[in-house]
């Protein structure tokens, strides 16, 4: 009886440990990568908001060309170079939106 009883707390300090071991290796971890988690949780929220269209605009090439790469390859964004913005379905809507708002200021500032 006595073994039995001593191999279920080994097992039990054994739990323990690991668990220590796994608190500080998510503590390095957070401290090493919080930065870019906050990001990523930015950016999923920003993703899975829109009902219909999100626009992302990135002016650094550099920068945007991998998502660019990876997201047009998979049939899902429409590229839409500078000058091309009044051509396209949903950005003429977002351009035509942004025009009737400056119309609305220069109203109001003229009341």
């Amino acid at each position: 009886r006595l073994k039995n009883e001593e191999s279920k707390d080994d097992s039990i300090e054994y739990e323990e440990i690991s668990v220590l071991k796994s608190d500080k290796k998510l503590k390095e971890m957070d401290r090493k990568y919080g930065i870019l988690n906050v990001e990523l949780k930015y950016l999923y929220v920003s993703i899975t908001r829109p009902k219909t269209n999100l626009i992302i605009y990135d002016s650094d090439p550099t920068n945007r060309a991998p998502m660019t790469h990876y997201w047009d390859s998979q049939g899902l964004i429409d590229i839409v170079k500078k000058g091309q913005e009044k051509d396209h379905p949903v950005l003429s809507k977002a351009f035509e939106i942004t025009e009737d708002e400056e119309v609305i200021k220069e109203k109001w500032r003229a009341l």
